[in-house]
């Protein structure tokens, strides 16, 4: 094989030889030469199906219909010819569209690309049917279908919010409504900044369906549909919530060139992304990732790799850090920080800042003891938060039933309509009897 394939890719060979005669077709004896254009890095294994079927085309055995000779033909090949499902099927669809050209694909991701990608598709299960296609005997499948737009998971999770924690969000909150593209979070170890940021993603809203279309090309392009078994075309309006690491490489950040696999700061494109120990961070990598915010986009530009520009646009960056170097500065716990130590660490979170622009600073309290009512209310707000009402766990009463759940209503008469009841385990269930 020529045009620069990856490892993955020069064992296509392999592949198409044991599919083809699984298939019950002759692979050719003499010398085959592939040449895959253009000459540039390939790493997927989605050319097996078209390289399956030139070989088969060029040895006699298929004659493809008129119908057919401008499709795309995407999917990888087990040893007994059935068609595995790839990652980036729904960049494929992109480039499909933009040719005009029908994508025939693995039966199992048919109709996740119908929903998401702008081609018209069509699914084979196996090389066999795949060749039936080719040959025009079986065109019936094309699906141009309607997307489905679906919440994947509750915008508040299991995990209470503490009474002090809606102070904290109540800031962040006015930062959002203020345009701020970002908040650094500071406070003593274990006071709760990795819990109030998980739950930001809530403060913006969904997806609209164009950027919901947008994560699913990202997500799909990492290989993070295909490994989750996200096929059934019924994908995510939450948006993204990425937290990497403080050890993560540049590359890691910004993406792979020679794979084409999306960074981190893609990875939450209309989403949030959430740097906890932000200064441990190292400062390339921040750097890099300021000059990525800016300009929106992630350019990568690698010897032997062409010019790669990858979205990189998340609605909202949270950095969280500590108030001293050994976390315990802002609690009861005695502080070991020399002053020298403390300067220097407050200079390189004034660095990071401005770096990233976090102009606004969000300090969260110590934990605090929490009456099992008050921590039914933080529930319960959570609940019509989602929901779309806007209230304060002031504004919400709360009754204990006897039998581990507590009614609740925006009324303080005890006997007014209940909104919700609040269970035992905290999870939530809006609406209910007087």
């Amino acid at each position: 094989m020529a045009g620069l394939p990856a490892v993955a890719q020069r064992e296509t060979a392999e592949r198409a030889r044991f599919a083809i005669r699984a298939s019950g077709f002759d692979f050719p004896k003499q010398r085959i030469h592939v040449t895959v254009e253009p000459a540039l890095p390939k790493a997927s294994t989605g050319l097996d199906l078209a390289i399956a079927l030139a070989i088969l085309w060029a040895s006699g055995q298929v004659e493809p219909a008129d119908t057919t000779r401008e499709w795309a033909w995407v999917g990888e090949l087990s040893l007994t010819g059935q068609l595995r499902s790839v990652s980036g099927l729904l960049a494929f669809a992109e480039a499909a569209a933009a040719d005009g050209r029908v994508l025939a694909l693995p039966d199992a991701c048919e109709r996740l690309v119908a929903h998401w990608g702008k081609a018209t598709v069509c699914g084979a299960i196996s090389l066999g049917e795949a060749v039936d296609l080719f040959g025009g005997e079986s065109i019936g499948g094309q699906k141009p279908l309607s997307r489905t737009l679906v919440a994947d998971e509750p915008l508040f999770g299991p995990e209470t919010l503490q009474p002090n924690d809606w102070a904290a969000i109540a800031q962040i909150k006015a930062a959002i409504d203020r345009g701020a593209r970002g908040v650094l979070l500071t406070g003593a170890a274990a006071s709760g900044k990795t819990r109030i940021a998980s739950r930001v993603k809530a403060l913006l809203g969904t997806l609209d369906e164009e950027q919901a279309r947008e994560v699913a090309v990202i997500r799909d392009a990492a290989g993070l549909l295909v490994q989750t078994g996200v096929v059934s075309g019924e994908l995510t309006v939450s948006r993204p919530f990425r937290a990497p690491h403080h050890t993560v490489s540049v590359a890691g950040l910004t993406g792979n060139a020679s794979t084409l696999r999306p960074g981190e700061v893609t990875l939450a494109h209309h989403g949030v992304l959430f740097l906890d120990e932000a200064p441990e961070f190292s400062r390339s990598a921040i750097d890099v990732l300021g000059a990525a915010l800016d300009n929106a986009e992630v350019n990568i530009i690698r010897a032997n790799v062409p010019f790669v520009s990858l979205p990189a646009k998340p609605a909202f960056v949270i950095a969280a850090a500590n108030c001293c170097p050994c976390g315990n500065a802002g609690s009861d716990r005695p502080c070991a920080c020399s002053p020298e130590s403390v300067e220097r660490f407050n200079e390189r979170l004034r660095w990071l800042r401005n770096r990233l622009r976090l102009h606004t600073e969000v300090e969260v309290g110590e934990p605090i003891e929490d009456p099992l009512p008050r921590t039914v209310v933080g529930a319960a707000c959570a609940a019509l938060a989602h929901a779309g009402v806007d209230v304060g766990p002031d504004d919400v009463h709360v009754w204990d039933t006897d039998c581990g759940e507590w009614t609740f209503a925006l009324d303080p008469n005890p006997w007014s309509k209940a909104v919700g009841t609040v269970h035992d385990d905290l999870s939530v269930t809006l609406g209910g009897a007087s």
